[in-house]
């Protein structure tokens, strides 16, 4: 059986200092293919919000979310 290893942040928003050049989930998705939102075990997140950072990740096709239940 052969699976898919992917490597990343994690806890994202709430792990992401304020960059000075464009938005944390550009410089995230320039350099890993997936990020772990950790925000989403507090609370139900906004879907404007989620649409916000698929735009924000549009430049690699093969970048993922994974939501911390």
């Amino acid at each position: 059986m052969r699976g898919d290893v992917f490597c990343g942040s994690s806890d994202f928003p709430s792990a992401v200092t304020k960059q000075r050049h464009g938005h944390p989930l550009e410089q995230i998705a320039s350099r890993f293919d997936v990020v772990e939102i950790g925000s989403s075990f507090e609370q139900h997140l906004k879907p404007e919000l989620t649409r916000l950072w698929v735009r924000k990740t549009a430049a690699n096709p093969s970048f993922l979310f994974t939501a911390k239940l």
